[in-house]
C-alpha cells in the first residue's frame, strides 16, 4: 500500500494535496481501530474539491510497538443513492420479472423448494466451512460462505470444490 501511494504521489498525483477528515473512530480493542473518513487529493491547478470526487475511507488501524499503523483500506466513492418510487419504470420492470421468474419456476425461490444438505468441504455442494479465522464473534460457530456458483470463492482457507 505504502509503495503504490508513494509511486502515485511522485507520478500522476505530484504536487497534489490529500484532503479530508475522519468521521469516526471506533476502537475494537484497546490496539485495534476502525476509521472512517472522507476526502480526495486536490490537485494542484484546483482551489476546491470536486464533489464527484469525494471518497470515503473504512481503514482498519493497529496500534503497534512503532505506533500506529494501518493494516486495511477500502476506498470507495461517495455517490447519492436514490431509491426508485414504486411506479418507476425500474420498480414495474422488476415486479414484472419477478412474476415471470415465478411462473416459470426459475431463480431463487425455485432453488429454494430444493432440501438444503450441509456437510463439510467436499461433502456437500454449494456449502462449505470457513476457517476459525472467519468464526462468528463470541459464538465460536463456523458460517457457511456461499458463492452463486457452488465453487469456493477461493482455495485460502483450504476449501474444496
Amino acid at each position: 500500500m505504502v509503495d503504490s501511494h508513494d509511486q502515485l504521489f511522485h507520478g500522476v498525483l505530484t504536487d497534489s494535496a490529500l484532503v479530508g477528515q475522519v468521521k469516526s473512530i471506533r476502537y475494537l480493542r484497546p490496539d485495534v481501530a476502525v476509521l472512517h473518513a472522507t476526502g480526495s487529493v486536490l490537485m494542484p491547478w484546483r482551489t476546491s474539491l470536486p464533489k464527484r470526487r469525494l471518497s470515503r475511507q473504512t481503514l482498519v488501524a493497529v496500534d503497534t510497538s512503532d505506533g500506529w499503523k494501518v493494516a486495511a483500506l477500502h476506498n470507495g466513492r461517495v455517490r447519492p443513492v436514490t431509491v426508485p418510487t414504486t411506479d418507476s419504470f425500474p420498480s414495474r420492470a422488476s415486479r414484472a420479472m419477478t412474476r415471470a421468474a415465478r411462473a416459470l419456476h426459475l431463480g431463487r425461490r425455485a432453488r429454494s423448494a430444493q432440501p438444503r444438505r450441509r456437510g463439510f468441504p467436499g461433502m456437500a455442494p454449494g456449502v462449505w466451512w470457513a476457517a476459525p479465522v472467519q468464526n462468528r464473534i463470541g459464538t465460536g460457530a463456523p458460517r457457511p460462505i456461499r458463492s452463486g456458483t457452488g465453487r469456493p470463492r477461493s482455495k485460502k482457507w483450504g476449501a474444496t470444490g
